[in-house]
């Protein structure tokens, strides 16, 4: 007896779904990471920026101590280099969120397009087992009565 085709879909809807579900947490991972990446920017953001008025309050103060201003100096300009990479991770966590995006929609549009195909080949299944008990009922009515029946 052959395996009806909607066992087959059933099996190809489970995988497409569980496919949708590891695309879903990949998209909140990525999601997560631009979060994360966004707040670290910030965060040295506001490093760099203290490190700026540090180094304008050196420049300002009545006794100039050029020892203090060029460490000063190189903390800033370490903290901005610091904001560059921050923004280059933001940049690929973003990158990375827009693809995981992509994938999750095509995934959910792949599981759908399954769940479809699956829901007509039943009905088509259905239908053709109702047909086939009407014509079984209607060939065993004409044997009752002797002769063919159509």
């Amino acid at each position: 007896m052959s395996i009806p085709r909607s066992k087959g879909l059933h099996a190809l809807q489970r995988w497409r779904s569980f496919g949708e579900d590891r695309a879903a947490l990949a998209r909140q991972l990525a999601l997560r990471a631009v979060a994360e990446a966004t707040a670290a920017v910030a965060a040295v953001q506001d490093r760099a920026q203290a490190a700026s008025e540090q180094r304008l309050r050196l420049l300002q103060s009545p006794l100039l101590d050029l020892a203090r201003l060029t460490a000063s100096a190189g903390m800033e300009e370490a903290a901005w280099r610091q904001v560059q990479a921050c923004q280059q991770r933001l940049k690929h966590a973003e990158d990375d969120a827009l693809l995981a995006r992509e994938q999750h929609e095509t995934a959910h549009r792949m599981a759908r397009a399954v769940a479809h195909r699956a829901t007509r080949v039943v009905a088509i299944e259905r239908d053709a087992a109702e047909k086939h008990v009407f014509d079984s009922l209607v060939e065993l009515r004409g044997r009752l009565r002797g002769g063919p029946h159509d």
